[in-house]
C-alpha cells in the first residue's frame, strides 16, 4: 500500500517516497489500453481496458483474467468492494469476480449501447447506460432516474450535495440534482467547448 499507480504509454509505474520506478516489463501492452484501476486491501491491482479486457498485477505479474461473458470492446470501469471483491462494469458485463469466473447481477434494463461508471456517496458506484443513471451499493445494481441520451460520456461523479455530474465528449457536461429538473452546459451555456474529459471536487 502507498503507492501511486500511474498508467503511460511505455507501462505501468508506481511513486513510492524513492520517486518513480517502472512495475514490470509486462505490463507496457496491458497498461496502454488502461481505462480504470483499483486495488484490493491486499495490495493486487486491476485495471479494465478501453477493448474489454481485465488485467490483475500480483507478485510482480500481469496476468490478463479471463473475459466475462458478454464482455464487449469498449471501456471496463474496475472497483474493489470492501471485502476486497472485484467488481466490473461494461456496456456488455455488470458483476463480480467468483472464483475462477465471473457473477453477473441484475440490472435495472438491458445494458445500453454505451456505459461509464465512477465513485458515488458512501461507496456507491454511479453508472451512465445508455438513457439511465443507475446506482450500485452493496452489490445491487437500482435505477436512479431516466437520462437524455449522451453522445460520448467520458466521466460520472458525484459531489458533497449529491450532485452527479457526467461529461461528455460532445455535449459537455450534465448535473443531474437530488432532486428537481436536469441541468446541462454546453458552449454557449457557461462552456468554452462542448468537450469535456474530467471532473473532480476538491
Amino acid at each position: 500500500g502507498g503507492r501511486l499507480w500511474l498508467s503511460t504509454l511505455d507501462g505501468l509505474m508506481a511513486r513510492n517516497a524513492a520517486g518513480w520506478e517502472p512495475v514490470h516489463a509486462d505490463s507496457i501492452v496491458a497498461a496502454k489500453t488502461a481505462r480504470s484501476m483499483a486495488t484490493t486491501p491486499a495490495g493486487t491491482l486491476h485495471w479494465g481496458g478501453v477493448s474489454g479486457e481485465v488485467f490483475q498485477f500480483s507478485s510482480n505479474q500481469v496476468v490478463v483474467l479471463p473475459p466475462p461473458p458478454g464482455i464487449q470492446p469498449s471501456g471496463v470501469f474496475c472497483h474493489v468492494d470492501p471485502a476486497g471483491g472485484l467488481w466490473v462494469f461494461n456496456r456488455g458485463f455488470v458483476g463480480r469476480r467468483a472464483g475462477a469466473g465471473w457473477a453477473a447481477v441484475k440490472t435495472p434494463s438491458p445494458l445500453g449501447p454505451t456505459l461509464i461508471a465512477g465513485a458515488g456517496q458512501n461507496g456507491s458506484r454511479l453508472i451512465v447506460s445508455g438513457a439511465e443513471l443507475w446506482r450500485w451499493k452493496a452489490g445491487q445494481v437500482e435505477l436512479v432516474r431516466p437520462l437524455p441520451t449522451i453522445e460520448e460520456p467520458r466521466e460520472i461523479l458525484e459531489d458533497r450535495r449529491g450532485n452527479v455530474w457526467i461529461t461528455s465528449m460532445r455535449q459537455g457536461v450534465y448535473c443531474v440534482p437530488p432532486t428537481g429538473d436536469l441541468l446541462h452546459f454546453q458552449q454557449g451555456r457557461g462552456l468554452s467547448h462542448n468537450t469535456a474529459r474530467c471532473v473532480l471536487e476538491d
